[in-house]
């Protein structure tokens, strides 16, 4: 750290507080060629991103989960670029996490693709449909932060994902891919690390820290957040730039509407040409900056938004590690119910011998150095700001001494004999957040993540006071680890689109890693999207309309994956005819409705191929098709030919693939249907032969026809789809044939 009189009389940027947000913010700015200085009014800094010591223990205030640290991942990224990854030793933890909920406990591994494994296991029935979650919420996450890790993000802006989910909940956005509430509660587990249940948390602050939480891993650091804190520091210094500590800011110094610096306690001034400030808004706003400097309406706003929920953290140094009493070897959660908002509304109530709690247990964590230092827990939970505030100091002392009992008596009912154990006991209340992040109401999220208060809603890194910026958690970013350092990457993008970069430095760029599956040989995906030409007079796509994007989907795919050589295509040798189609329809689509055309070849016989047709929704990631055409080749004679060896190379053998069985129109059904239809050229290839999606729209015309006569005019068709058809081609027609379609009705198996 820089003693106060060996400061530069004048820097480019002063940040206000030490946080990982004003860390980020600093460092990076200084890495673009500022020369930058953090004040820290504590004796050490890092904000939440520290750690005390009591009696020869070593307690870190607040780390519980850190991801994102393998290659690809966000936090990788930054922290690479940055400076600050090679200044800290870390590795992935053992497991991810241990849950607990009224059927039982389950500990989860850390290993890659764990816990995506663990969901589909313990829930058979929804493993489609996880896998369809699981891509759509590391699609939205990239859309969420890609423009600011990555220059050449370039994703446009109507194929971004946020807009849709500004306004929902984690919870609506989790209903859209699955049904089982049961995995709702397992993947909202992280909601005490957000400060509100599934049901009234935003979807896009949701979908980051559930990437995080899950998907990128959790990692173990060495020393801490206050290794890390320090990794900033040493590398911010290197660069040039400063940090001091020990010294509290009274106020923004404001000249003609711009931010001129800061003067702090001891009546010390130091200028800048720009200010930014990583202390709560109601101090930046109604303690450093003159009121005078802001309107009314932007102070009545302010003091409207809803501040997150406070917590208690108990902190305990064991003289016997804590496994021989049960706790995991990882972070623990404690649900009482499979329905957070119970929990949540618990405690609101104050009624805490029913709320949801964690323990993280450092056993074997590199947070510690001495051997002490392995016999440690922490106990965290959620809690509102209550009287804490209101209270005098002998009866917060109380009220402190109360709650840690009753607290300590629930976490000693699941681990029996912990409080036997026991060495050195802190404990943390709103108050005290509040005292050492000076956050208002010891808020340890910033504002409340709801949806009102979602992503763009909250407040932005630039103020009404020109020069004056804000990062940390109460921007839009929001709190934790992750949030914190994306919020000082964002706002130096803020400042670099009015001031630029003064070295040019190349930016932070995180190359996103797709997980996508090795596709099988003989796999082919179309792209396509519905048009108001292809939806019925109710607006719903209708058969006809997907057998045309399987029809090209199979031709596109058989022009990529069998060209014999360059200009040459498979279709120039062979006519591959389709024998039969059966399809089912899942769901409806609609005018505008993008969706993808997944085509998998199988051999069936020597002279079939069947094609495997599905067509999913690329904005909620469900299936809204699935067929199967079998496919036959013709020489250019039009005889039957056995599959070319060309075509059959890239194909799985599967017998088993049998297509289903249809039931003739016969005169013993329960009704009988003729309609006569004339084949136009319109309905017929350049041959003059009958499509096969003509027979469908012939078929479908019958059907009309007769509910027609059946209601007497009257119009009911306009929302009816076909649920399931099979369809066999025996002989072809021709333009100017007369066809006589023929209809009858059977029950069916299910009635």
């Amino acid at each position: 750290m820089i003693p106060k009189n060996k400061l530069s009389e004048k820097f480019d940027i002063i940040v206000v507080g030490s946080g990982l947000g004003g860390l980020t913010c600093a460092l990076e700015l200084a890495r673009n060629g500022y020369k930058v200085c953090v004040i820290e009014k504590h004796i050490s800094p890092g904000g939440y991103a520290h750690s005390f010591r009591r009696s020869g223990f070593t307690f870190d205030v607040s780390l519980h989960h850190f991801g994102g640290l393998s290659e690809g991942n966000s936090i990788h990224g930054v922290l690479k670029t940055l400076g600050v990854l090679d200044k800290i030793k870390y590795r992935p933890n053992k497991n991810l996490m241990s849950v607990r909920f009224p059927d039982g406990e389950e500990t989860i591994s850390n290993k890659p693709g764990a816990f995506e494994h663990f969901l589909k296991t313990k829930f058979p029935h929804e493993a489609e449909n996880i896998d369809s979650l699981i891509v759509h919420l590391k699609d939205l996450r990239w859309h969420i932060i890609g423009e600011w890790i990555d220059p050449n993000f370039d994703v446009p802006m109507e194929k971004l994902l946020t807009g849709k989910y500004l306004d929902k909940t984690f919870y609506e956005l989790l209903k859209e891919f699955v049904n089982d509430e049961k995995l709702i509660a397992f993947l909202s587990q992280f909601w005490m690390l957000i400060g509100l249940p599934p049901k009234l948390v935003n979807a896009i602050f949701s979908t980051c820290v559930c990437n995080s939480h899950f998907f990128e891993g959790t990692y173990d650091i060495e020393g801490g957040g206050a290794a890390l804190s320090r990794a900033y520091v040493t590398r911010l210094i290197e660069l040039g730039s400063q940090c001091i500590v020990n010294s509290e800011v009274k106020k923004v110094i404001v000249e003609d509407g711009c931010a001129k610096g800061v003067e702090l306690k001891d009546g010390t001034v130091i200028g800048s040409d720009i200010v930014v400030s990583n202390c709560d808004p109601y101090q930046t706003f109604f303690k450093l900056v003159d009121k005078k400097h802001t309107s009314d309406l932007f102070r009545f706003r302010l003091e409207k938004m809803e501040k997150s929920v406070s917590a208690y953290s108990m902190y305990i140094g064991l003289d016997c590690p804590p496994s021989k009493l049960g706790v995991p070897d990882t972070t623990y959660f404690y649900n009482h119910f499979f329905e957070p908002l119970k929990a949540y509304a618990n405690l609101i109530k104050g009624n805490i011998e029913q709320t949801d709690w964690c323990c993280t247990n450092y056993e074997n964590s590199m947070i510690n150095k001495n051997p002490g230092d392995y016999y440690t827990v922490n106990f965290f939970e959620l809690t509102t700001t209550s009287d804490w505030f209101d209270l005098k100091k002998s009866d917060y002392e109380v009220k402190k001494g109360e709650i840690q009992k009753r607290l300590l008596d629930k976490y000693n009912t699941r681990f029996p004999g912990l409080k036997d154990h026991i060495k050195v006991l802190e404990f943390a209340t709103p108050r005290t957040m509040n005292k050492y992040s000076s956050n208002a109401g010891g808020s340890v999220y910033g504002f409340a993540q709801t949806v009102e208060q979602s992503a763009s809603k909250r407040l932005r890194n630039v103020t009404p006071v020109e020069n004056l910026y804000l990062t940390g958690a109460w921007t839009w970013s929001g709190g934790g680890y992750e949030g914190a350092i994306m919020s000082g990457v964002q706002t130096v993008a803020s400042i670099k689109k009015k001031w630029g970069s003064k070295n040019n430095a190349k930016p932070i760029q995180v190359k996103r890693i797709k997980s996508i599956k090795q596709k099988e040989k003989g796999v082919y995906e179309k792209d396509v999207r519905i048009y108001n030409k292809d939806v019925s007079a109710g607006g719903i796509a209708d058969a006809n309309c997907f057998l045309r994007m399987m029809d090209r989907a199979r031709v596109d795919g058989g022009e990529k994956m069998f060209n014999i050589e360059i200009g040459t295509s498979l279709f120039d040798r062979y006519n591959i005819q389709v024998y039969s189609i059966h399809l089912k329809n899942y769901s409806r689509t609609f005018a505008g409705d993008k969706l993808t055309v997944i085509t998998k070849h199988y051999k069936k016989s020597d002279f079939r191929i069947l094609a495997h047709q599905t067509i999913q929704n690329r904005t909620t990631g469900k299936t809204t098709t699935d067929s199967a055409v079998e496919l036959v080749c013709l020489d250019k004679e039009g005889t039957l030919i056995s599959i070319p060896p060309e075509i059959d190379k890239p194909f799985k053998y599967n017998s088993e693939l049998d297509s289903s069985t249809f039931l003739p129109a016969s005169r013993n059904g329960t009704t009988i249907f003729n309609h006569y239809i004339r084949v136009y050229t319109e309905d017929t290839d350049l041959q003059g032969v009958t499509f096969h999606a003509s027979y469908l729209r012939f078929c479908e015309e019958t059907f009309f026809e007769f509910l027609d006569k059946q209601t007497k005019g009257k119009r009911i068709w306009d929302y009816w789809v076909f649920s399931d058809f099979y369809i066999r081609f025996l002989n072809s027609s021709h333009v100017g044939n007369m066809l006589d379609i023929t209809m009858s009705f059977h029950k069916t198996a299910n009635g």
